[in-house]
């Protein structure tokens, strides 16, 4: 996070309920990135709380996020 933006971005794939995890305990899941029609990707998210029936989902339509990658000191782009 301390070096400067790139193309690639950043962003916070979030959950749509958040899951409290205690030390020691594992979280599983998966990402499917799918192509879209606006040369983008739809990511759909699911994690799991191992031992537990806790899970969440989400999809982020990544076309749809505000990035903003030109900070200070930057040009060019």
């Amino acid at each position: 996070p301390d070096h400067p933006g790139t193309h690639w971005y950043q962003c916070r794939l979030l959950l749509s309920e958040p899951i409290a995890v205690n030390r020691g305990q594992v979280i599983s899941g998966s990402m499917v990135f799918n192509a879209n029609k606006k040369f983008s990707y739809d990511i759909h998210i699911t994690a799991h709380l191992e031992g537990t029936d806790i899970s969440s989902t989400n999809t982020v339509y990544l076309h749809d996020q505000a990035y903003n990658y030109l900070q200070e000191g930057q040009t060019g782009f």
